[in-house]
């Protein structure tokens, strides 16, 4: 009978430092035989010295390089990075120790072993103190010692080298949960407050109530995984490796971009796709990623979309092919570096394609994104181990749209939010919650926002609402733009942002608004600046809040 206690986290982490060092030490066991060092000397002898003790070393493959100096040495680094630097303490050109530094530049995860005629014990501590692996006096110099100084580097390099991958990772996910995952538990957060607003369970709260356990128990598994990763850099196969349908990850993309997807009608078309071992969670976020960027960053009217498996003397590959204008070839390298965008006209965090990346590099699967006619197809390659096939997919509902007061009095309010799930918060906040009667405009960025104040087919707007943070044109230079504008043409500005920053706060004070608010908006927080505005009247009655434009 197998034992339900779970394993002590301490224990966990002794294994899977224990794991690691078991991967390090098969990796330096294959470079024991094919070794490339870089010997920075300056002494003739002294090279031809190292040379034959290089020879001796048995059963080894030891390609050597030679550099006479500092400026020859961080050349031969650049051009061809070796597995290990023998570097003598004193250059012509400049100290071995100073070296240090350059090398780490370079190739940080290189090990650098220092040389010297003396054994100084004050040399040694400056050298180690440094980032030096090792330090050898050169007339102790044997075949033996040699080696087994070459072995702990390298075996000490690949270790640096795994933690640096480590702490990348964490710093990935840790910004990752900050910025992109605080956007949905806001979402939460709002639609509970809305349910304990309303009494009873009719069928308006019972759409919301679903939307937030849809949304809770989908980030409930993200947030446990993205906190795991963050920890680790990399997921246990025996922590959530299991036989799952990539087709049943495909659904569970699609159940979370329901708003994208209904608000934008893509052609998607889905495979059958294979089953595999693999992680589930990890997989429909992989998926959720592809697809999103696919409909996001698609210039054509209405994105085409595939996604499929094919079988290939590789391996078999899953393709998300799309109609989008492409990605250059230059962009094509970058592409998957965290942090990394080529389309700066449309907002994101510039991890999704990171984040695809380290799940196929979990899975020890290949990504590579691929030109295809028209658009772009992303390729994940799978080892061998993982694979086999059944299944289907496709949700999407919409919202409905409640019709607007039609009273000719009634102020007119233009709300700037690309955001559509935010719009229709502050929708059912303002008007359905607290009952606050006006009409509501909506446009996605600040330069559709002029266009709407400029055309004259629009009725004139009385107060605008303005998100900071969005696509083609910010809140930031909407403002300044707004500037420009004759005065006499100004409304009142209300900033509506998710940012508590005061830098924020002053910016758009000294920018002209009127007021800051965080969302989601509300009448408890608008109404302590509507109140104020000589152009909108507040009306209250049994009926509820009227907001009615003043005639000036």
């Amino acid at each position: 009978m197998k034992n339900s206690t779970p394993p002590c986290k301490d224990c966990m982490t002794i294994g899977l430092i224990q794991r690691d060092y078991r991967e390090v030490k098969q990796m330096s066991q294959t470079l024991k035989h094919n070794i490339h060092i870089l010997l920075i000397e300056d002494n003739e002898d002294d090279r031809e010295f190292f040379a034959r003790l290089c020879r001796k070393i048995p059963r080894q493959h030891i390609r050597l390089s030679e550099a006479n100096n500092m400026a020859s040495g961080l050349l031969a680094l650049e051009d061809d990075t070796p597995d290990c630097i023998f570097l003598d303490y004193y250059l012509p050109d400049g100290h071995g120790i100073d070296m240090l530094e350059a090398i780490a530049r370079i190739a940080p995860h290189v090990p650098v072993i220092m040389l010297s005629g003396q054994g100084s014990e004050a040399l040694v501590a400056d050298a180690m103190h440094q980032g030096a692996a090792h330090y050898l006096v050169k007339q102790d110099a044997t075949p033996e010692k040699l080696l087994e100084k070459i072995e702990d580097a390298v075996e000490r390099g690949l270790l640096k080298k795994r933690v640096a991958e480590q702490q990348e990772a964490l710093t990935l996910f840790t910004r990752a949960m900050t910025h992109d995952l605080k956007e949905p538990l806001r979402m939460i957060e709002s639609f509970a407050h809305l349910i304990e607003k309303k009494n009873g369970v009719n069928e308006e709260c019972a759409h919301y109530f679903e939307r937030i356990c849809q949304a809770i128990g989908n980030m409930n598994e993200l947030l446990d995984m993205v906190h795991h990763y963050s920890r680790l850099g990399h997921v246990d196969d025996a922590e959530g490796f299991e036989r799952i349908s990539l087709n049943e990850a495909v659904e569970t993309a699609l159940e979370n971009l329901t708003q994208l997807v209904h608000d934008t009608s893509p052609n998607l078309q889905v495979d059958t796709l294979p089953d595999i071992t693999g992680h589930k969670v990890l997989w429909a976020l992989l998926f959720q990623n592809m697809l999103s960027n696919a409909i996001y960053y698609n210039d054509k009217d209405v994105a085409d979309i595939r996604i499929g498996a094919e079988q290939t003397p590789k391996g078999m590959r899953i393709f998300v092919r799309d109609n989008g204008s492409g990605i250059p070839e230059e962009a094509r390298k970058i592409i998957f570096d965290p942090f990394r965008r080529y389309n700066c006209e449309r907002r994101g965090s510039g991890l999704g394609l990171a984040i695809c990346k380290r799940i196929a590099e979990i899975h020890e699967a290949n990504i590579e994104v691929r030109p295809c006619t028209p658009g772009t197809e992303f390729s994940i390659t799978l080892p061998a181990t993982l694979t086999d096939t059944v299944a289907d997919s496709a949700p999407s509902e919409p919202s409905a749209e409640d019709a607007m007061d039609d009273e000719a009095t009634l102020a007119h309010i233009l709300l700037v939010e690309d955001n559509k799930s935010d719009i229709e918060l502050t929708r059912i906040y303002l008007q359905e919650a607290d009952g606050v009667a006006f009409h509501l405009h909506t446009v996605l960025n600040g330069k559709d926002a002029l266009a709407f104040l400029d055309d004259p087919q629009n009725p004139p707007i009385d107060l605008i609402l303005l998100d900071i943070n969005m696509p083609i044109m910010d809140g930031f230079t909407f403002l300044q733009q707004y500037n420009k504008r004759p005065s006499k043409d100004h409304v009142p500005v209300v900033v509506n942002s998710t940012s508590d920053s005061q830098d924020d706060m002053r910016r758009a004070s000294q920018l002209g608004a009127d007021g800051y608010m965080c969302k989601p908006a509300n009448w408890k927080k608008l109404g302590d600046f509507v109140t104020r505005m000589s152009n909108i009247r507040v009306v209250e009655s049994a009926n509820g809040i009227r907001l009615n434009r003043v005639q000036l």
